[in-house]
């Protein structure tokens, strides 16, 4: 029988998955043909039944067909089944994602950083400029890469959740279509002010992706994050009412100049107009910048070395299981056997050797090569050899997995660095500094997830942040009630303030300002009164004179 898609008949073959996502799974293939690399993005299967994650993947795979640019991974197919299994082919990038190296690395060198930033921001003003908003501007979905001469090259990977401006010379998103029903896309720590009052109806434009890019160059640069947060609450908190964490404690060295500094806090104004108005405003305010701290290609050679030198080496055959078949019966292919012995031998990799097993709480690991026990590791990062994840035992109908790797780790994470973290935590937890506890809380939890301290000084770190973001949403809101009855009562309008007054109270409670602008009102209405009993005696005694 003829294959559901003939085009694709034959073509790929899934090496491994690379991540999952809300919205479905990313896998490594290779095409059979032309034996190149790509990803195959495909819903999850509990989620073919539902209409809005397919018309939104659908959505993407029409988006990114028309778009063509060369710091956007490159749209190469798509095909939906009967069955309701939907396929988007894509370059495969070879390198790894802002997220990845500012959590693992560190922030880059300035010159890289800036040209981090600059080739960033060249594909989201291609999208402005074609009335698409990304919306998802993150470390996550951008790469580091590397293009022919080994010169940093910058990736877009993601258009998921790219919404294309449907009305005919509207320079404005609006709250419509696949999210008319109130649905949030996008990451809290990298959305805009904006994104959080689209439900009352408020428009976004360009400058929400230049918001979030913000962010992200902020982070790149510091390595912190600019808003103070650990919970939903407190990232909204900090992106509605919150400045910026001061590059005087994110840079106490100062390493970014005072004219940097200053772009990215443009970048980061709470207000739309006050941003710059367009991706290549934005380029050009850093244009200056960049030309003081140029990046020589043997500079970013070396930076690049020294940046892939930390991540994982790993090499992986995947095996023919569920997902493999699915996409063998759709394209009607057959597996093609995995290359997995050394020509020497014949012997498999696992054969020759066999990785060795990692406790659960390992103490701190011996750099490559070891060092004698009585050795003293000074080093601020070392590698040691890990084993592969397990893997369920294959079915009679699978194939096995094979996997080497080399991974990363940081000295100290053993018992003595997870009590220095619960002991710091515990001290900002007394000191009311709840996301600074949690940042030593997250990293103890990875050390240790099971630690009964972490656990208690957790739950009370995220009750003070719900209650300090709730306290931030009480006093926005009195603030925006205080407004508006002093607008009243310089207006004159006794009435409406007084209504205006009681609302508020019993939306908020008391405070200093509401109880001044109730005695203010309270002596306005006195002298209201009091005019008007003029008012009437002025008048009797007209007609009593008149009598």
């Amino acid at each position: 029988m003829a294959a559901p898609f003939p085009l694709f008949e034959g073509k790929y073959e899934i090496i491994t998955k690379l991540k999952e996502g809300g919205m479905g799974a990313v896998y490594k293939v290779r095409h059979r043909l032309l034996d190149e690399v790509r990803v195959i993005k495909l819903i999850r299967p509990q989620l073919e039944s539902d209409e809005a994650i397919r018309a939104r993947f659908l959505r993407e795979a029409r988006t990114a067909v028309r778009l063509r640019h060369p710091n956007i991974a490159q749209f190469y197919d798509f095909s939906m089944d009967e069955e309701g299994n939907a396929f988007i082919v894509m370059e495969f990038i070879e390198g790894f994602t802002l997220e990845e190296m500012i959590t693992r690395v560190g922030p880059p060198s300035l010159p890289l950083g800036l040209e981090i930033a600059e080739q960033s921001l060249q594909p989201i003003g291609y999208l402005h400029r074609r009335s698409t908003i990304h919306r998802d501007v993150s470390p996550d979905n951008l790469m580091l890469s590397r293009n022919d001469d080994g010169f940093p090259l910058i990736k877009l990977i993601d258009l998921g959740i790219a919404k294309v401006l449907e009305e005919e010379g509207h320079s404005q998103i609006t709250r419509r279509g696949l999210t008319g029903t109130g649905m949030f896309l996008g990451k809290v720590r990298y959305a805009s002010p904006e994104q959080f009052h689209a439900q009352e109806g408020v428009s976004m434009d360009a400058r929400s992706d230049l918001y979030s890019f913000g962010l992200v160059l902020y982070e790149l640069l510091t390595g912190t994050h600019p808003i103070r947060g650990s919970s939903v609450p407190s990232f909204i908190a900090g992106h509605l009412f919150h400045p910026p964490v001061p590059f005087s404690e994110s840079d106490p060295e100062g390493h970014i100049p005072e004219d940097l500094r200053a772009v990215v806090l443009r970048s980061l104004a709470k207000a739309p107009e006050a941003r710059f108005a367009s991706a290549e405003a934005f380029i050009q305010a850093l244009a200056p910048i960049k030309a003081r701290f140029p990046l020589s290609l043997e500079s970013a050679v070396v930076a690049l070395d020294s940046v892939t030198a930390v991540f994982t080496e790993k090499t992986q055959v995947g095996s023919v299981g569920s997902t493999q078949a699915r996409i063998d019966r759709q394209f009607g292919i057959a597996p093609t056997p995995p290359p997995v012995t050394t020509p020497s031998s014949g012997q498999s990799v696992a054969a020759q050797e066999a990785p060795p097993q990692v406790p659960s709480s390992p103490p701190p690991a011996p750099p490559l090569p070891p060092l004698p026990p009585e050795s003293e590791d000074t080093s601020p990062l070392q590698y040691r050899p890990e084993a592969a994840e397990e893997e369920v035992p294959p079915g009679p109908s699978e194939g096995a997995e094979i996997q080497q790797t080399r991974v990363l780790v940081l000295p100290g994470a053993g018992a003595t660095r997870i009590t220095e973290l619960v002991e710091a935590a515990r001290e900002l937890v007394g000191q009311g500094r709840w996301s600074e506890a949690l940042e030593r809380l997250t990293s103890a939890q990875g050390l240790d997830p099971g630690n009964t301290d972490v656990a208690a000084l957790w739950e009370r770190a995220t009750q003070g942040v719900a209650a300090e973001a709730e306290r931030a949403r009480l006093a926005s809101a009195r603030a925006a009630h205080a407004r508006r009855v002093e607008d009243l009562l310089d207006a004159g309008q006794l009435e409406p303030a007084r209504q205006g007054l009681e609302e508020a109270l019993a939306e908020v409670g008391r405070d200093e300002a509401l109880e001044a602008l109730l005695e203010r009102l309270a002596a306005a209405e006195e002298a209201q009164a009091a005019a008007f009993r003029q008012q009437a005696e002025d008048a009797l005694a007209a007609g009593a004179l008149e009598d």
